[in-house]
């Protein structure tokens, strides 16, 4: 982006997911809704560089 590198943004959003009951989450229980806060974070990448 011009002359700056490393150009990044992050936003908190809240998140929902429900886990099958099949699943051995972590976070919540197997058949509930589950709400968490979470970060996004959006990274501008110029074509052709790998970030490897």
């Amino acid at each position: 982006m011009g002359d700056y590198t490393e150009v990044s943004y992050e936003y908190e959003v809240h998140g929902q997911f429900k886990p099958e009951a099949e699943a051995n989450p972590t976070i919540g229980e197997s058949g509930k809704l589950e709400y968490v806060d979470e970060y996004i974070i959006e990274c501008i990448l110029t074509a052709g560089i790998s970030m490897l």
